[in-house]
């Protein structure tokens, strides 16, 4: 593959990965804002018979998880891709 090409597959992989974290961070928000509606929380405490406050805590656990996995799946890859760019557009 010639170096202008390697490159040019990098710079895309780059931006998928990115594009990918900002709309998951997006998702994370909107996710949320809908867990401070206290409307929704008294339906999944109705639901499951576990009380608001171990499922607001629980909820907010799995965000953080998300939050995690979307940067060890999606940022540190898009930096790593701009990072061998970079590198290789110097030689």
């Amino acid at each position: 593959m010639k170096k202008k090409e390697y490159i040019e597959s990098m710079r895309r992989a780059g931006n998928v990965k990115f594009r990918s974290f900002i709309v998951s961070i997006i998702l994370l928000t909107l996710v949320w804002f809908v867990t401070l509606v206290p409307g929704y929380l008294g339906v999944a405490e109705f639901i499951m018979n576990v009380p608001g406050e171990i499922i607001y805590v629980f909820i907010l656990l799995m965000l953080g998880m998300w939050k995690i996995l979307s940067f060890m799946f999606f940022l540190v890859p898009a930096l790593s891709y701009w990072w061998e760019m970079s590198v290789a557009k110097r030689k």
